[in-house]
């Protein structure tokens, strides 16, 4: 089995060089690295050529979705992986994917992120098994996805996510984990799997709410594109509102306003054409 790993890089590149490192002490070797460069300068060239990995190198205009689609159409792997640029692999961790994939039937593998004091960046569940529509909300992160050539299709929605041009820059990564199970495949979340990403730096008030009115359009556009059902829906902004409730009953102007923001943003996405 080989794997292909695509890079999409824009920004800081020194963060590469501690990606690239983690990838040559993989305990499992049979890996391609696609790195997908959105710079306009030469400066990831010259990072790749002090790593020993077996390297493909594309240029790519901006955006997320789009790169990583580019490098799927370049990659010869069996199954495809995502990491970010500032990301790091423990050292057995495409070893423990193989590992899984012949233990487990699935499509497509899902796994978390934490940092290396055990701290996850998201509330990831705590328990593995096959995933759908529903329970997928939290058990996806686009760094944590591992998908079977076969089934990939057309890759990334290059409407959602960051760079995209559009009102949702946000929300790919659990599109096409969504679409796989729609057409009846079969995706796998594992709890005990992880790769290494920093945890954010507390933001403040001010980019909290910024990321409400950026990021929460793409999951009601989500809900709209694949049909959720109305009750699905209202469960989200029943929950939505009861938070909205509460930070306005405890004098919270900062939460109001956080879920005020939430909750217009997926009202506008799943309302948008």
């Amino acid at each position: 089995m080989k794997f292909s790993l695509i890079v999409a890089t824009l920004g800081p590149t020194e963060v590469l060089s501690v990606l690239f490192k983690t990838l040559e002490e993989q305990l499992f070797t049979d890996f391609e690295v696609i790195v997908v460069d959105q710079n306009e300068h030469d400066e990831v060239e010259t990072i790749m050529a002090q790593h020993s990995l077996n390297f493909k190198y594309i240029r790519s205009e901006k955006g997320l979705s789009r790169s990583r689609n580019k490098g799927i159409h370049s990659s010869i792997g069996d199954y495809l992986l995502f990491p970010d640029d500032d990301c790091r692999y423990p050292k057995n961790l495409l070893k423990d994917i193989d590992e899984l994939l012949s233990v487990v039937k699935a499509d497509v593998i899902t796994f978390g992120s934490k940092n290396e004091d055990g701290e996850p960046i998201a509330r990831f569940h705590n328990k593995s098994g096959y995933c759908n529509q529903y329970n997928i909300w939290n058990r996806v992160c686009s760094i944590g996805l591992v998908v079977d050539r076969n089934v990939i299709g057309n890759g990334f929605d290059e409407s959602l996510g960051l760079g995209s041009g559009t009102p949702w820059p946000a929300g790919e990564d659990y599109d096409l984990p969504i679409r796989m199970i729609l057409a009846g495949k079969r995706v796998f979340y594992s709890s005990e799997l992880n790769c290494y990403h920093d945890v954010p730096i507390k933001r403040s008030n001010e980019e909290m709410l910024s990321r409400a009115k950026l990021h929460s359009p793409a999951l009601g556009r989500l809900w709209k594109l694949h049909n959720y059902p109305m009750w699905f829906i209202m469960y989200y902004l029943f929950r939505n509102l009861v938070a909205l409730f509460l930070s306005a009953v405890r004098c919270d102007k900062y939460k109001f306003f956080y879920y005020l923001n939430s909750l217009k943003g997926k009202i506008r996405g799943y309302n948008s054409k």
